[in-house]
């Protein structure tokens, strides 16, 4: 094909189009696809757009085989789409090894980097897959282990029962459970280029690169100020148009370079080796390059927001191990990347490999330093997420509350793990410690309003959930939070629905089960219905959970063979998760609500009580799932057990806590059969006596 020159100088190409042949060998689906990207990339540019598509590309791998020079050359490009599909995911495969694995090796170390700030704020990737085929797990997890997250792109899958194919141009989108419409998607793959490409050439790539959180070294005196401990800038008080590079030019200007390497090598009594002054700087670049990866990696999880790309844990533990090649006695490197690794471990990004090398982590960092902060927080991490043992946990995050009173962070994290554990007086008693050192940080303060919630007080609750959105109102969580409790508390979807036009202007998320919810609250299952087909749950949640839904649909719609068909669909869904974690509560309780729809209740109970029985605390996991066993007892007609669950809940807040509400239990269709039973009539007078 004939060459055209990018946009941007330095780059061979515009597009880069990875496959496999086998995938473009039956209908020659690949050539037809680029075919309409090209067409669609024309009236998306005013500027000729570029392509690199080979029409013959290798497809085994054979030991011979390596990169020549000219692939490498083409790979200089500014979007690479890999046409994702199960042969794709096939670390044998030349496409696999020299084409995607090497042009994320390669991009990630270019001028430009592989991540970019897109026009609306949000950080996307260079990286653009195509999938069209729904993957397994196995090949998930090994195309999300390359990409360093999960994946993000363009759906272009057609799938009915039994059929699993590429979506084409001639496929009817009603039929399609995905309902997606193969000219709709070539569009959304156009604009998305438009995106990435625009966010390359508005924005200097150094400020990619560099946007790092800046952190001033402990002990030393700067311009005739003494600074008594690191002062980490937090992701909302960074000043725009500041970062690390800078701030470091700065500090040269003013001290020299040795200057600062005398800074970093006597700050909180480091045993530090000698270290080039080079190198000492770098590694503080690269630790703070961490710090910033690694709370843009929780806030891209708890964000869940499909339309940003997901910063992964592992950009965090590549940044801090190059920060400890820079400089093998960073003690605070090796404790960031523990909590690094334990936080990717509980967030499902990173597998439990991790687990063992979080310990070695800590351990290697106590050699280095056995007193300082983030130690105990890192070990309270390890126990906290990795090995669960709470007790452990919550005694590092007290030795790091009293070394710090007034640091917010591990007064936090001990609350959390009191209020995990049940002990909801201390829990409560911490918060309004926390509440008193006037914490900003939106993660806390809506952890906050989700403690008041616990203990039914709504006011409060929306209160500090409010405060987080004002403080970050492109994070979403904080308004599904508040959507919650407006429910809680008024009963109603009135609210909750202006709140969630709000959040999604603000965020850009879908927010799809909120839809369905409310929906469903408010008795408009015809309007459910389509938006229940078109879920897809994140990472963080479970497949089942959709045909759970469409199963509840179509049993309020009264369509009892669609809705056995989908229980179904649901229960071999849940059986499939629990063979991979057989300890995984929840999806027990899923189950029990499964068999409970299609009427096994015996099962159903079985399966909720067990749900309850294997949290070892009385925490707030264990409310939800006693809620879930009192709508099992409901859907199944125990009614006498749900009335004595639900006056539980109401009567006792402080022993078991939970997000329930009178109100909530007059919308939820769930309970319909219940509200008419006499035992709950008169579970409800006696309340009223009370």
């Amino acid at each position: 094909m004939g060459k055209m020159a990018s946009l941007l100088p330095g780059y061979e190409y515009d597009i880069f189009i990875s496959y496999r042949q086998k995938d473009n060998k039956y209908d020659g689906w690949v050539t037809d696809f680029v075919d309409n990207l090209k067409r669609e990339l024309e009236a998306t540019f005013k500027e000729e757009i570029s392509v690199y598509f080979d029409i013959n590309p290798h497809d085994g791998l054979l030991e011979t085989h390596d990169v020549d020079a000219s692939l490498k050359e083409k790979l200089k490009c500014l979007v690479f789409i890999p046409i994702i599909s199960r042969t794709y995911c096939d670390p044998r495969s030349f496409a696999w090894e020299h084409e995607f694995k090497a042009f994320i090796d390669q991009t990630s170390s270019d001028k430009m980097g592989l991540k970019v700030k897109l026009p609306n704020g949000n950080v996307g990737s260079r990286v653009l897959p195509v999938r069209i085929y729904d993957l397994d797990a196995a090949d998930i997890k090994l195309c999300e282990s390359v990409l360093g997250g999960v994946i993000r792109g363009v759906d272009f899958v057609y799938k009915e029962p039994g059929v699993n194919r590429p979506l084409t141009a001639d496929d009817d989108e009603k039929k399609n459970l995905n309902n997606t419409k193969y000219r709709n998607q070539i569009n959304k793959t156009a604009n998305a280029i438009k995106e990435i490409i625009s966010g390359l050439r508005s924005e200097p790539a150094e400020a990619i690169k560099e946007r790092i959180i800046a952190v001033k070294p402990a002990g030393e005196k700067e311009y005739g100020k003494e600074i008594s401990k690191p002062v980490y800038e937090s992701f909302l008080s960074k000043i725009p148009g500041k970062n690390l590079l800078s701030a470091l030019f700065l500090v040269l200007a003013a001290i020299g370079v040795f200057g600062v390497y005398k800074m970093i090598n006597k700050a909180d009594g480091k045993k530090r080796i000698d270290t080039s002054p080079v190198s000492a700087v770098q590694a503080e670049k690269n630790f703070n390059l961490g710090n910033k990866y690694s709370y843009d990696a929780h806030m891209s999880f708890t964000m869940a927001n499909k339309n940003a790309e997901y910063i992964s844990f592992s950009s965090a533990i590549e940044a801090y191990s190059k920060a400890i090649e820079n400089d093998p006695s960073f003690f605070e490197a090796y404790a960031k990347r523990a909590i690094a690794r334990a936080w990717g471990y509980y967030t499902r990004q990173l597998d439990s490999a991790q687990i063992e090398k979080c310990l070695s982590d800590i351990n290697k960092a106590e050699e280095i330093n056995n007193d300082f902060t983030d130690l105990h927080i890192a070990r309270g991490f390890y126990y906290y997420y990795c090995a669960g043992d709470l007790e452990k946990a919550k005694n590092f995050f007290r030795i790091a509350c009293e070394k710090e009173p007034k640091n917010e962070q591990p007064l936090f994290y001990l609350a959390m793990v009191y209020r995990r554990k049940g002990e909801w007086e201390q829990s409560f008693n911490l918060t309004r410690k926390l509440i008193a050192l006037d914490p900003q940080e939106p993660l806390t303060v809506t952890n906050i309003g989700l403690t008041y919630a616990y203990f039914h007080d709504w006011d409060s609750s929306l209160l500090y959930h409010q405060k987080a959105i004002d403080n970050l109102p492109a994070w979403s969580s904080p308004y599904r939070n508040k959507i919650e409790t407006l429910v809680l508390k008024y009963g109603n979807t009135s609210e909750a629905r202006s709140l969630l036009d709000t959040a999604i202007k603000n965020t850009g998320a879908n927010l799809t089960d909120i839809k369905i919810v409310l929906d469903i609250y408010d008795r408009k299952y015809s309007e459910a219905l389509p938006e229940a087909i078109n879920y897809q749950p994140d990472r963080s949640s479970y497949k089942g959970e959709k045909y759970l839904f469409l199963a509840n649909i179509y049993g309020y719609l009264k369509n009892i063979t669609e809705a056995r068909i989908y229980f179904d669909s649901a229960l071999v869904s849940f059986q499939d998760d629990l063979k991979l974690d057989n300890n995984d509560f929840k999806i027990h309780s899923y189950l029990g609500l499964v068999y409970a729809g299609i009427k096994n209740r015996d099962r159903a109970i079985e399966e909720g009580k067990r749900a309850v029985t294997m949290i070892e605390y009385s925490n707030f996991d264990k409310s939800d799932m006693i809620l879930n066993l009192a709508k099992i007892y409901a859907m199944t007609g125990k009614f006498d057990e749900a009335s004595g669950t639900i006056e539980y809940f109401l009567q006792t807040p402080m022993n078991m806590p939970s997000f329930f509400s009178m109100k909530l239990l007059e919308i939820d269709p769930v309970w319909e059969s219940l509200i008419k039973s006499p035992e709950f009539k008169s579970m409800k007078r006696r309340i009223s006596k009370n």
